[in-house]
């Protein structure tokens, strides 16, 4: 009996002794209030397509044929790229106001229509209104567009309610940035916040929208779907917050300073995923880690001006990847990677390309 109580006493000792040693590589989240473990996954160096596509394609924006921005999609493995519609091959003044014919893409839920935005297009005289921005539709197939907002400031950042029947935007169109809502024809546009509030993103099930709000600093915040209780979710730099398809998580893209090879400080965009967890803050997990010396193999790149690395990340349909583009000095490419964070395999070669976000089947 006595030896059986040394052997247990001499385990006990050693399992302390393991966990003593291993204490100290343990990392937490500086966002949340438990004691919960960050796990932060090193990024693969691998490059070749997966051997399987995810049903549904990418939506994305490059510059690859034009040399402004033009909507583009692809297969999710990267196959099948082919552009979807360039306006510029239509209305071609737009290339004298700015490269940046169309900035931000948004499928709708059905996969038949994609709002998009773009600079003012005068709908009375075919001219374009200075530098303010509009948000359109078109189907598809590239035809049927229709301006669905018309305001002397900025419209832009379109995301569509799970049921297809209204898309939450931002404007300027009251002195600075607030969140609106509106019919998916363009009608019964109205204000739902009281707070500046940017990017929305309507949750799958309806009920909440996650947006960026500036304050001291621009982070995540959730309200209800028509604006109510306003709530901050992350304490940090944070944009471009995209619901997972089951609610349960919000993937964002946050700063984090760095250090060059001869080790001066620069900041570059990372991604975080915050699991949701209702009555606590979410748990944060990192999932990328741009070290320029690492991940990609890249030696003595030092980021410009201007803030790189990983950004605008969106959800696979089924969860399980997330797609984002990495931007390294003036080269911006596509990626898609595991949902911990692991495997990252690169889509996009030709051109500049940037803003993936998942697109549906179109359902007949």
């Amino acid at each position: 009996m006595k030896r059986k109580w040394k052997i247990l006493l001499v385990g006990l000792i050693i399992l302390s002794i393991g966990i003593a040693l291993n204490y100290e590589n343990i990392k937490y989240s500086p966002f949340t209030s438990t004691s919960e473990p960050e796990t932060e996954i090193e990024p693969s160096q691998e490059i070749e397509l997966p051997q399987e596509a995810i049903s549904g394609k990418i939506a994305f924006l490059s510059t690859r044929i034009h040399g402004s921005w033009a909507i583009h999609t692809m297969d999710t493995n990267g196959s099948n790229q082919s552009e979807l519609y360039d306006w510029t091959i239509y209305y071609p003044d737009i290339r004298c106001i700015s490269t940046n014919s169309i900035t931000l893409i948004a499928p709708s839920p059905d996969g038949k229509k994609i709002a998009f935005v773009g600079p003012g297009l005068s709908s009375v005289e075919g001219g374009f209104e200075g530098w303010k921005e509009d948000i359109y539709l078109i189907n598809i197939d590239g035809s049927g567009l229709i301006k669905l907002t018309d305001d002397l400031e900025r419209d832009s950042y379109p995301s569509w309610s799970p049921d297809g029947k209204k898309i939450v935007f931002s404007s300027r169109r009251d002195g600075y940035w607030q969140i609106y809502t509106m019919d998916a024809d363009g009608g019964n546009q109205v204000r739902i916040t009281k707070i500046d509030g940017f990017d929305p993103d309507w949750s799958p099930d309806g009920k909440k929208i996650a947006f960026v709000s500036s304050g001291l600093v621009c982070s995540v915040w959730i309200m209800n779907a028509d604006g109510s209780n306003p709530t901050a979710v992350i304490g940090a730099i944070g944009r471009r917050p995209r619901w997972s398809p089951d609610g349960k998580k919000i993937v964002f893209q946050s700063l984090y300073t760095h250090q060059d090879p001869d080790e001066n400080p620069y900041y570059a965009w990372e991604i975080l995923v915050a699991h949701i967890r209702e009555g606590d803050l979410p748990r944060i997990v990192k999932l990328t880690n741009e070290n320029p010396l690492n991940p990609y193999n890249m030696t003595h790149v030092k980021i410009g001006k201007g803030y790189q690395g990983h950004q605008n990340p969106s959800w696979s349909s089924d969860g399980k990847k997330i797609f984002f583009n990495l931007a390294l000095h003036d080269d911006i490419q596509i990626y898609v990677m595991n949902a911990d964070g692991s495997n990252h395999v690169k889509l996009t070669e030709k051109g500049t390309n940037q803003y993936p976000i998942f697109l549906p089947t179109p359902k007949k």
